[in-house]
């Protein structure tokens, strides 16, 4: 059996709409369109350009993976209604606790299995919003004080042939 392959489309933003065996993910939904502004006691954010998809277009859905939910670049207004209407949504354990309902919390280095109808899919959590970690690959080095999931494959079987 071949392997599945995500297929991935970019929203705007954070957000990116992850289709992979059935599954359908959104990463930290920022719906709202532009122009708009969001003033935080120490911070003004201005969003000089709206997302790709609309609300619609993404339905259904079956999880959010939100890095966090308490900065309008990564949960605006229109994103945080959305939440309600995924099935699950997938955070750290403080952004759960302010989320409720439907929001479930990982803790450092937890996984977690998505299943829905056959279909699987794991996450892993990183680390959660009060950790620090940084991350060296081959191209780049990334350093973060927020979350990060990592998405794996279901497990897939091959198979070889040889004639001959």
């Amino acid at each position: 059996m071949p392997a599945i392959a995500p297929v991935s489309t970019y929203v705007g933003g954070p957000t990116l709409l992850i289709e992979w065996g059935g599954i359908r993910l959104l990463t930290d939904p920022t719906l709202d369109p532009a122009p708009a502004t969001y003033t935080s006691p120490t911070t003004i954010l201005e969003k000089v350009q709206g997302p790709a998809l609309g609300r619609d277009a993404l339905l259904p859905l079956d999880a959010v993976l939100l890095s966090h939910d308490h900065h309008f670049d990564n949960l605006d207004w229109l994103g945080r209604e959305l939440l309600a209407e995924a099935g699950r949504v997938i955070t750290t354990q403080a952004g759960a606790a302010r989320l409720g309902e439907n929001a479930f919390g990982l803790a450092p280095w937890q996984s977690h299995v998505l299943a829905y109808g056959g279909r699987t899919a794991s996450t892993e959590y990183l680390v959660a919003s009060s950790e620090y970690y940084v991350l060296v690959t081959r191209y780049s080095v990334l350093a973060t004080r927020y979350s990060s999931l990592v998405l794996n494959s279901p497990p897939v079987s091959t198979q070889s042939r040889c004639d001959g």
